[in-house]
This record gives C-alpha cells, sequence and structure tokens, in this order.
C-alpha cells in the first residue's frame, strides 16, 4: 500500500458522511413501477427493442444502438411494458424511458451473455462485454465503459486506477460498495490490467475510509500488481485529473485526457459491474446509492433498481423530515437539483442528498473582496474571480481567453468564498454559453 498521496489546490470541506457510512447494504424492495432511460450518461439514446404491452424479465435487453458511443440498457425488474415517453432523469438530462410495471409473482431472470470466465481476458472481449452489458462511468458522467476501454487498448496504457476516493460531501455508496464487495472490484481490476498487461493497478481511497482501505488491502494481496493508494481526504480528490495526479504523479496537459499520460480511471462501482458481467452474465441493472441528508427521516445505502423513482427511494427511507429546500442527485458540490421527485434514478446516480434549509447557508450574494481563496481552490490553477467578472458582463471571449474551459464545475470556489459570489454558477453559464456559440 501507499500512502498520503494528494494533489495541489483543492480544498478540506466537512464530508457530512455520519448520516449513512456506516448504514449497513439494504436490498430495495422490488418497485411497483420503473422508468427506465435509453440514454443514461453521455453517448446516443438506444432505440427501445420493447413496446407497450410487452412482458419483460429483469436483465433483458430493452434498448440498444448501432452508433459506437452507447451502451444497452436492460430491464431492471419483471413486468409488463405501460408506456414509453420523454422524462427527465434524477440527473435532470432527458429521454426516452421504457415504463415497465412489476408483474405479480416470482421474479424472472436473464443472462445477458454466457459467461467468459475461462481462460485469459482479452481486451476486446472485455468491450463487446460492457457495451452488452449496458455498463457505463458509475461515478457521474456515465461514460460508456466499452468506448472507454476501446481507446485504451491503442494508447499504451500502464496503470489503471479504480476511484474510490468519493470526496463529495454526504455521498458513502462507493464506501459501501468496498466494505461489502471488495473481491468483485479487486476483480474487476484485474480483469482490465490483465486484458490490456498495464504495469500496475491501483484502488485509490481517501483516508477517511480507513476501513474501506483495510478490506481492499486484504483482498488485494493476491494480486501482485495491484495496489491500495490511500489518498489524504481533499476535495476535489475524486476528478480524474486531480487523481493521476496523487496516484502516478502525472500531469496531464491542457486540452488533453487521461490516456495522453498513458493512465485510464474509472469508478470502483464500474469495475464491480464489469466482473459481474464478465464472470456472473449479469447486465447492469441495479447500483448502491446512498439516500442521506438532514433532511431524510433514515439515511440508508440502498442497492437500487435502475429507473426507480426518487420518490420510491425517499419512501424506504422513512420519508422526509424538517424543512426540506432541496434533494440533490449526486453530491452537493457537483450534483443537479432533482424538481420531479417521480423521475427516475439512472445508473450514474451515487446518491440522492437531502437538504434542509438549516442545513444550507443561503446568505445573498456579496460583492467580491479580492481574498484570493478561490484561486488558491482551484484545482485546475484558473482565476475563478476573474471568469466571473467577465462572464456577469457577457465578455465570453475574455472567459475563453482565462481558459474557462478547463474548469472542472467541482464548485469549490464557492465553497470557500466568504462574500458567497456564485462562482461555480457564473462559469457553468459561460461555457454552456461557449459551447452553444461553438466556441
Amino acid at each position: 500500500m501507499i500512502n498520503n498521496l494528494t494533489f495541489s489546490g483543492g480544498t478540506h470541506i466537512d464530508d457530512k458522511k455520519h448520516y449513512s457510512e456506516n448504514a449497513p447494504l439494504e436490498m430495495q424492495e422490488i418497485p411497483e413501477i420503473v422508468h427506465i432511460p435509453l440514454l443514461q450518461g453521455i453517448g446516443v439514446e438506444c432505440t427501445p427493442l420493447v413496446k407497450k404491452g410487452d412482458f419483460v424479465k429483469t436483465g433483458q435487453k430493452i434498448g440498444e444502438s448501432d452508433a459506437g458511443f452507447s451502451a444497452c440498457v436492460h430491464s431492471s425488474i419483471t413486468g409488463e411494458v405501460l408506456e414509453i415517453k420523454e422524462r427527465y432523469t434524477a440527473g435532470g438530462n432527458k429521454s426516452k424511458c421504457v415504463t415497465i410495471q412489476r408483474a405479480e409473482g416470482d421474479e424472472e431472470f436473464v443472462e445477458f451473455i454466457s459467461n467468459y470466465q475461462h481462460g485469459q481476458p482479452n481486451a476486446e472481449v472485455l468491450v463487446e462485454v460492457a457495451k452488452e452489458a449496458g455498463i457505463v462511468g458509475m461515478g457521474g458522467a456515465g461514460f460508456p465503459f466499452g468506448v472507454k476501454l476501446n481507446g485504451a487498448i491503442d494508447n499504451n496504457i500502464d496503470s489503471i486506477i479504480a476511484n474510490g476516493a468519493e470526496c463529495e460531501p454526504y455521498l458513502t455508496s462507493d464506501h459501501r460498495l468496498m466494505l461489502d464487495f471488495p473481491e468483485e472490484v479487486t476483480k474487476g481490476v484485474a480483469l482490465v490490467v490483465d486484458a490490456i498487461n498495464a504495469d500496475a493497478g491501483y484502488i485509490a481511497i481517501e483516508d477517511n475510509k480507513k476501513n474501506a482501505i483495510d478490506a481492499m488491502d486484504a483482498v488485494i494481496a493476491d494480486y501482485e500488481r495491484l495496489t491500495v493508494a490511500s489518498l489524504i481526504t481533499k476535495y476535489p480528490q475524486g476528478d480524474s485529473t486531480r487523481i493521476i495526479d496523487a496516484v502516478l504523479n502525472r500531469k496531464i496537459p491542457v486540452g488533453q485526457r487521461s490516456g495522453s499520460v498513458n493512465a485510464f480511471v474509472s469508478n470502483v462501482g464500474t469495475f464491480k459491474a464489469l466482473h459481474d458481467a464478465y464472470y456472473d452474465g449479469k447486465p447492469l441493472y441495479e447500483r448502491i446509492v446512498s439516500v442521506t441528508g438532514p433532511g431524510v427521516v433514515e439515511p440508508k445505502n440502498i442497492m437500487i433498481r435502475i429507473g426507480t423513482p426518487v420518490s420510491a427511494l425517499i419512501e424506504q427511507c422513512g420519508g422526509l423530515k424538517g424543512d426540506v429546500v432541496a434533494i440533490i442527485s449526486g453530491g452537493p458540490m457537483s450534483g443537479n437539483q432533482i424538481f420531479d421527485i417521480e423521475s427516475p434514478v439512472t445508473k450514474n446516480v451515487t446518491g440522492l442528498v437531502v437538504l434542509t434549509r438549516e442545513s444550507m447557508d443561503l446568505r445573498e450574494e456579496g460583492p467580491c473582496i479580492k481574498c484570493g481563496r478561490c484561486i488558491e481552490t482551484c484545482p485546475s490553477k484558473l482565476n475563478p474571480a476573474k471568469l466571473d467578472a467577465a462572464i456577469i458582463r457577457e465578455k465570453f471571449d475574455m472567459a475563453k481567453d482565462l481558459h474557462v474551459e478547463e474548469c472542472i464545475q467541482c464548485g469549490g470556489c464557492s465553497y470557500v468564498c466568504p462574500a458567497k459570489r456564485h462562482l461555480a454558477e457564473h462559469i457553468k453559464m459561460g461555457i454552456n454559453v461557449l459551447r452553444t456559440k461553438g466556441k
């Protein structure tokens, strides 16, 4: 094991993980209804393979695309297709969704593919398995894992990093995953290390999760090329550029991706999903989600079925309490506010954070006092105060000259600002305007 790794910049924040970090994993009560999006992250929306009135089984493929930049979609329950229509997901994206009502009686399952556990893993086979199993990045963006893995084959990747940092406040789903499924995560990482013949694989975990570090370290002893990397707890340690800096001491050039420094990073949950698909023939139709925060009666870590409405998960946690003002999909620093609690949870949703008025700093925005704290905190070495000033004056070309596109939208600048400037929000708006203009 290697210890005390970190990156330059960032900030130390109250992680507020006490709400759910000791909550055991609980299986979700099979939902009465699910709305399964045909696009769950980045990529091309799948074409439905079912229609209204069809009977589907758990694990059955219900959506696929001929486009390379995609991942298949599977039913998460056994039941009848009620409709297919556009909805907003919990993450705020719009997609056609297959609505399925649970059938009476025992659940019926479909294995998506015969397993491949015999023989040496092959990179091309893993790419096929990842696409067919519907595996996407489970740490946030939802990038199709098969596409990412395919790109690694020709990139001379020498280091694989399983990202278990989970640096966002409140969230504990990855923590729970590593405690309960350390062997599955490790085998998933080993699959990729062996398939692309990487020199080393690392499972990177922040040091506020010592029991997870110990659990992974105990399992990893049997794998010669794998190591646990203990990271100093700091936000946003889980960003791929920052974790590569911390673990490998490699700096990704501006405008480049992790492959440019021969590294490959994906969430620990993604590697667990690859294990399940490769060894067990199980597609990705469930995941662990933390339902947490001061506004929920009993915070929990739940193995949920994809497509479950947010309302059903809150109900399983005893409902809401206090003066709830926001429900966040993902973490409060970089997540999205949910405006419809009937919206479905997707493969890349790590948690639902329920915040009350008392738990939030709702002070009004004040003028910049030029303290420089946002500059010290920014892991991308930007000047958030200057970017903010340019964007609110609609000087978007100036923002581009200040490298606004290098912002990772971690929200750290807004967090540390004593004037409560809406720095992250304004910068995100500026990025969106420039993208719309094609600049």
